[in-house]
């Protein structure tokens, strides 16, 4: 295989691997392609380095055979130098106005390089600064929010104290209740023995009396039937009381457990979220890692290119050197035609060097436009997310803010229905001293206790 296809392989195999490395820079692949491109540079370096020993050997070979052939074809056409300069003189000067108009073609399209590489950086500028402003903007929202979350934490720590204090009157009024009850049966019991005691004495005077002993004895039944009845409702009351008090410790007990599954939710976002922001540093530093390694590779290219261009202008000039001091033996005419061959050449190989060059300035713009339209594509990629996440923001603190209005609104009437039956049950408890019936215990728990835990559940967050 010749050198310059060699080259051009070389050249085809690195544009793909970087392509290749450029596509799968955030993928699962990440590291195949790195092995291989190790692989590669390593094959690529052991090729120059062949390429270099090889091109060294040719170039002697080739050098010696051109010196050996060089003094025989001189001598022969001596006679035919004169027409050829002639000829080569025009076509050298077609030649050297044709290169003039390619560069400057070139300079006009590095012109327009230029320009187009300063808007673009313009761009990048504007983008930065618009980017830092959506992060300042956001840093700002992130602190309202935390803000707001302390205000709702301190909220629902109120709402706590409210329910236990809530919790500590339902305690003391079933106390109270229980009380009542064990009042109520010493006072039965009792009238139980009053009674055995009257049965037995109306017994003895049966005789005696029989009309007033049946009048009594009604009347006892009676009273022994109402108490009787009074016993019955005390103990069918006791049952549902207890019952309802499992319904509330219950319903107590899957508020709490519906609070720990939300807070176990927070935690489990923020520890994703952290885990997303450690994945999104390492990709970061390892692509710059690998932006780094490219450059490098094609720093000693460059370099190993430059080593090849002194080796052909040193063999450009030893063979100068062995042309004039041939063409100095030849006549005054025929080294004025020469020495107008040779500048009209070198004229030729500055302007092929010119061109080289440009073409590689070319080159290397073209990368970088391709690398500055990349990182444009991603700093407008994050600022699209950075504005998703800040309507994202804004959009839950707003369902916030208008949460924690229901809930202050809320709190008011809750407080002011609270004092109202506070003030509304004062006086009749100091009158009376009476404890409410079944009917009226389900409907104060039917108002306060299940809204109250619906409104903590809609405050959670938990339907």
């Amino acid at each position: 295989m010749p050198p310059k296809k060699r080259v051009k392989r070389w050249t085809a195999d690195w544009d793909a691997l970087y392509q290749r490395i450029e596509e799968t820079q955030h993928g699962k692949k990440r590291q195949i392609i790195l092995e291989e491109l190790d692989k590669v540079r390593a094959s690529y370096q052991e090729d120059i380095q062949r390429f270099e020993a090889e091109t060294h050997e040719l170039w002697q070979k080739n050098l010696k055979a051109e010196q050996d052939t060089l003094h025989h074809k001189m001598m022969r056409e001596i006679k035919v130098v004169k027409k050829k300069a002639d000829e080569e003189n025009i076509s050298l000067l077609g030649q050297c106005e044709n290169m003039q108009n390619q560069y400057n073609v070139l300079v006009s399209v590095n012109l327009d390089l230029s320009t187009k590489l300063k808007k673009m950086a313009d761009e990048m500028k504007e983008e930065r600064e618009e980017r830092l402003t959506l992060l300042e903007e956001l840093d700002r929202v992130r602190a309202s929010n935390q803000e707001d979350t302390q205000c709702y934490k301190a909220e629902i720590l109120k709402w706590k104290q409210l329910a236990d204090q809530l919790q500590s009157n339902l305690d003391k009024v079933a106390k109270d209740y229980a009380n009542f009850a064990s009042s109520h049966r010493v006072m039965a019991q009792n009238r139980r023995a009053m009674w055995e005691t009257h049965c037995q004495i109306i017994a003895k005077e049966v005789a005696t009396i029989e009309k007033t002993a049946d009048e009594k004895s009604s009347f006892y039944l009676k009273q022994c039937a109402k108490l009787i009845n009074q016993h019955n409702i005390q103990i069918t009351f006791d049952p549902e009381f207890h019952t309802k008090l499992e319904e509330m410790t219950k319903e107590n007990q899957v508020v709490s457990k519906d609070k720990w599954i939300v807070q176990e939710e927070l935690d489990t976002v923020r520890a994703s979220y952290q885990e997303e922001t450690i994945r999104y540093e390492a990709t970061k530093q390892q692509a710059e890692h690998l932006q780094s390694q490219l450059d490098k590779a094609i720093k000693t290219h460059a370099d190993n290119v430059s080593c090849h261009e002194l080796m052909l202008q040193k063999a450009r000039a030893e063979w100068d050197a062995l042309h004039q001091k041939i063409v100095k033996e030849i006549t005054v005419v025929k080294q004025k035609a020469e020495e107008d061959n040779t500048l009209l050449w070198r004229q030729n190989e500055n302007l092929q060097n010119l061109y080289s060059l440009l073409v590689s300035v070319n080159l290397e713009l073209s990368k970088k436009i391709k690398m500055m339209t990349l990182v444009i594509q991603e700093e407008r990629e994050e600022k699209q997310v950075l504005h998703e996440e800040l309507g994202r923001v804004r959009k839950s603190q707003l369902a916030l803010q208008r949460e924690l209005d229901v809930q202050l609104k809320y709190n008011k009437l809750k407080k002011s229905k609270f004092k109202t039956e506070r003030e509304d049950n004062a006086p009749s408890q100091k009158t009376s001293r009476r404890l409410p019936t079944m009917t009226e215990l389900r409907e104060i728990n039917s108002q306060s206790e299940p809204t109250l835990c619906m409104r903590i559940r809609e405050f959670l967050g938990l339907r």
